[in-house]
């Protein structure tokens, strides 16, 4: 039966890395001694809906030829995840760093390096998924 300090220490590691602080040690041992939880083992992944939104600005949730952007809807950690030099992979295989983003009412639009992307072949429905570079 697992112990509710060692899924404490589990959340406690998860948290760190999802709000980007670590003044804790790499190995964040439980309170009482159980399992033991590496911070630099674990590399943050979060999967994102692109959202059903097409109009002459956007295709599938993608920018439609101004650049290269998408945005998503603002939910709890969105931005956390979003940050600035994350690494954002599409359903193609593209990948690209998030140069910056901007919180627009209830989205959040995400700017990224390169060339504009194609919303018909990597937009809603497909998801992307967002890494963060190990520290």
């Amino acid at each position: 039966m697992e112990r509710a300090s060692d899924w404490a220490s589990i959340a406690s590691a998860i948290v760190l890395l999802l709000v980007g602080c670590s003044d804790r040690p790499a190995t964040q041992p439980s309170a009482k001694g159980g399992a033991s939880v590496s911070v630099e083992a674990i590399k943050l992944q979060s999967d994102f809906a692109l959202p059903a939104h097409t109009d002459e600005n956007w295709v599938n949730g993608v920018a439609k030829g101004w650049g290269a952007a998408y945005f998503v809807m603002l939910a709890p950690g969105t931005e956390a995840a979003m940050a600035t030099g994350n690494e954002v992979t599409f359903a193609d295989g593209t990948k690209r760093r998030i140069e910056s983003t901007r919180v627009n009412g209830e989205t959040l639009i995400v700017n990224l390096d390169g060339t504009p992307l194609d919303g018909r072949s990597v937009g809603h429905p497909n998801k992307i998924r967002v890494d963060r570079p190990k520290q």
